[in-house]
Parts: C-alpha cells; structure tokens; sequence
C-alpha cells in the first residue's frame, strides 16, 4: 500500500477530489479509510472507466496497470484465474465490479495465495456493499 488506507493504489489526479482523501504519498492518494479508497475505486471502473469505453477486464486491467509500470498480462491473467472471467469478459453487472476489484486488490497487495479465498470473499461483499449503499451504478452511455 503506497499511499495510507489505499488497498487499490489510487493515483491522485488532478480530475478527481476523492471523498475522504486527505492527502498524498509518492504520487498515491492517502484516504481517510479503506472503505472510502474502495468507494473510489469503484466510482473510477463503473463510471469513469465506462465513460472512457473500457468495458472488457482486459480494457479495464490495462488502463489501471498500464504495460510501462506493470506485467499487466501477468495483472490479468492473475485477476482471470481469481474471478474466474475471462479477459474478454464485459463487465456487466455489479456483482461483476464487486469480484474484479477484490481481485484488483489481491493483486495491488501482494495477498499471500493461503489468504486468497478468504479475502476475495469478505472484499467482494464489502464492493457489493458500497456499490449499493452509495448508488455507485455504472455509466450506460
């Protein structure tokens, strides 16, 4: 974790000013909690990341870790073989939000593979959690 309660490596960015971000570590955000990084990490793949046309868990992986910062092919089939979607997949519906990003963070953490399954389950329901208490729907256009 670069920055403070950033479980997703969340760069700061001078197009958002995330709720609960109170600062910067290296180029990261540092937010006030895990769970408000997890609502922006949210807000960036089914809004921001829709809005820009990047449906697919390839189109959405390589536009987070881009190939000159990361072994972006390793990224995704990392995060295939914990989902269980395929690279090619759209990102549909919440629950879909909810498994990628658990799976964004096991890979951004470095979570030990005996630790996997449990994590992914607890951080899924906690996306699915702040995807519906805070209305975070993906973007249609």
């Amino acid at each position: 974790m670069i920055g403070r309660n950033n479980p997703l490596n969340i760069r700061t960015s001078a197009a958002f000013s995330w709720n609960g971000q109170i600062g910067s570590t290296r180029g990261f955000c540092d937010f006030e909690s895990t769970e408000l990084c997890r609502r922006a990490g949210a807000y960036l793949l089914m809004r921001s990341y829709r809005k820009a046309h990047c449906k697919t868990l390839s189109e959405i992986i390589c536009r987070w870790a881009p190939h000159t910062e990361n072994d972006t092919a390793s990224y995704i089939h990392t995060v295939c073989q914990l989902t269980g979607f395929k690279a090619s997949d759209v990102m549909s519906f919440d629950s879909d939000f909810a498994a990628l990003l658990a799976a964004m963070e096991i890979v951004e953490q470095g979570v030990p593979k005996s630790k996997r399954d449990e994590f992914m389950a607890t951080t899924k329901q906690s996306y699915i959690y702040l995807i519906n208490h805070f209305n975070l729907k993906r973007y249609e256009g």
